[in-house]
């Protein structure tokens, strides 16, 4: 496991929410699963991250606000 501070670390990102949440795996936004890390790089997949059920998410600076705990990058 990793927490989201460890992976913003690795990806020169900043972590929005709790840096100690941790996460154990990665799948794609539908996929997702409680403990998974998922990504969004437009606002398009911004919107069906409220409906997944990824713990935290990667996104695009460019994405100002993930209803989850997230690494911007």
């Amino acid at each position: 496991m990793m927490t989201l501070q460890q992976i913003s670390e690795l990806v020169d990102g900043v972590v929005i929410g709790d840096p100690a949440t941790a996460v154990s795996g990665a799948e794609t936004i539908e996929g997702a699963q409680a403990g998974d890390l998922t990504f969004a790089v437009d606002s398009k997949n911004c919107d069906k991250l409220a409906q997944s059920r990824a713990t935290a998410a990667i996104v695009s600076r460019d994405i100002s606000a993930s209803p989850i705990p997230c690494v911007q990058c």
